[in-house]
């Protein structure tokens, strides 16, 4: 007998591309491309923060160290003494004068909300279908028309991204935060001063507002990629 061949089923069509998608493709490419945010094992970024309230200024310095994907560590000087804040594969901690302590559930959030904002995070998981944006109409700021997306985030309020139109650049980020009374506020990040470092685009100028709170400003003074960083950094200790 003649064998019956069965025939394969057509292949179900792609998705028809949206404004969304070329914009976050000109996103991943205008930091770097997607080959070359993937290639990124380590970051190590040296800081300084600048806090201006009630008419005095202080500074402070900063170390930040990323181990992805999962690792991050910030080493902070501030007038008080040392602060370490550590998210480690969704296991938060902070170490200041008063020893070694599990971040609390409100400080955890905000840790793991900080880290699903990483540039370099966001795009990839934008890039791979794994967070999804939507376009927002453009908005005027500051003179200039930006081109906006608006990324849902698992488990934490989703965050607005305003691109430059021309160099598709992220200039700013917004997202809502518990202010001081309990209730949601807006905070938005401004980038600035982008330079490049082996072929990833780095802002090397943030400043951030937040109701309620007194306006950050933070200087990149050396930015290192993939650099060696011992794993035990963002163990916490016992």
């Amino acid at each position: 007998p003649i064998a019956m061949r069965r025939q394969a089923a057509p292949a179900a069509a792609a998705p028809p591309a949206t404004d969304a998608d070329a914009l976050v493709a000109r996103a991943v490419a205008a930091k770097g491309g997607a080959s070359r945010l993937r290639s990124v094992r380590t970051l190590r970024v040296q800081a300084v923060t600048t806090v201006e309230a009630r008419g005095s200024r202080t500074e402070f310095p900063a170390t930040t160290s990323i181990r992805y994907p999962g690792g991050f560590r910030s080493d902070s000087q501030l007038p008080g003494g040392r602060l370490i804040q550590v998210f480690n594969a969704g296991v938060a901690w902070f170490q200041d004068a008063g020893g070694v302590h599990d971040a609390p559930a409100g400080m955890a959030e905000q840790m793991r909300a900080a880290v699903q904002r990483d540039s370099v995070m966001l795009l990839l998981a934008l890039a791979d279908g794994e967070l999804i944006a939507r376009r927002l109409p453009d908005t005027a700021d500051g003179g200039r028309t930006l081109a906006v997306l608006e990324v849902a985030l698992p488990g934490t309020p989703a965050v607005t991204l305003l691109l430059d139109p021309a160099t598709a650049l992220i200039i700013k980020a917004r997202y809502r935060v518990p202010g001081t009374a309990g209730e949601d506020v807006t905070a938005e990040e401004t980038y600035s001063d982008y330079r490049d470092v082996q072929g990833l685009k780095v802002a090397f100028a943030t400043s951030v507002r937040r109701e309620g709170a007194p306006p950050l400003a933070r200087s990149v003074r050396t930015c290192e990629v993939n650099v060696p960083l011992d794993a035990t950094l963002f163990v916490k200790p016992s």
